[in-house]
Order: structure tokens, then sequence, then C-alpha cells
């Protein structure tokens, strides 16, 4: 039998104000999902003990506000997290690829960087 416990928090905007109605996921071999209430709290009632991927995103086209945090669960519950959005940024930058001669070069792709805007 596998012991369960709890992981609360609340998820707040980049100028620190509870931020309601946002999924947040709980990420291991598999993923657990809730939504904020309106005052930016959020509860997973039954979470195994290991280590955890906490995140966020509002939705939105483009650049959006998002939160990750790592979270160890070892033998009880988890309370008073402040996940906080953090406001998108430029990253700019050059990417080599090195291959070996005769071998096409890859295109970069949104797939190779995420949310990278080439």
């Amino acid at each position: 039998m596998v012991t369960a416990h709890t992981v609360r928090g609340v998820l707040l905007n980049p100028d620190g104000a509870p931020e309601p109605k946002i999924k947040i996921t709980l990420d291991q071999e598999f993923t657990l999902t809730t939504e904020t209430k309106d005052d930016g709290t959020f509860e997973f009632p039954a979470v195994r003990d290991g280590e955890w991927q906490l995140s966020a995103k509002l939705e939105g086209e483009g650049a959006v506000p998002r939160a990750a945090e790592w979270i160890e669960i070892s033998g009880h519950d988890i309370e008073g997290i402040k996940l906080r959005l953090n406001e998108p940024f430029n990253v700019s930058g050059k990417v080599v690829f090195e291959v070996p001669q005769g071998t096409p070069t890859p295109k970069a792709s949104q797939d190779h960087f995420g949310d990278f805007v080439r």
C-alpha cells in the first residue's frame, strides 16, 4: 500500500497577487492536474512520495508568464508552497550544429527549442 500526502499552496502572478482559475500540474511518471480557486490556492489531495515538478502557465498566444518548481514529498504533507509566475523574457544567441561531413544540417524548429522564437 502506498501512502498518499496532500500538497497545498498558492499561485501568485508576477506582482505577487493570487492568480485564480489557472491549471496547475504536478508531474512525475504521470501528471496530476488541478485548478486554482478564486483566492489562488490549490490542493492535490493524494500524492505519493517522490520528486515532483509543480508548474503553471497562463493561457495565451506567444510568450506567457509561467512558473515551475521541483518539490520533494517524503513521508508528510507539503503546505505553504508559493508558486510565482515569471514574466517572459527574451534570450538572444546563436545555435551551432556540428554534424558529420555529408550529413544534412538539422533545421531549428519549435520542437527543438520549446517556446524559443527563432
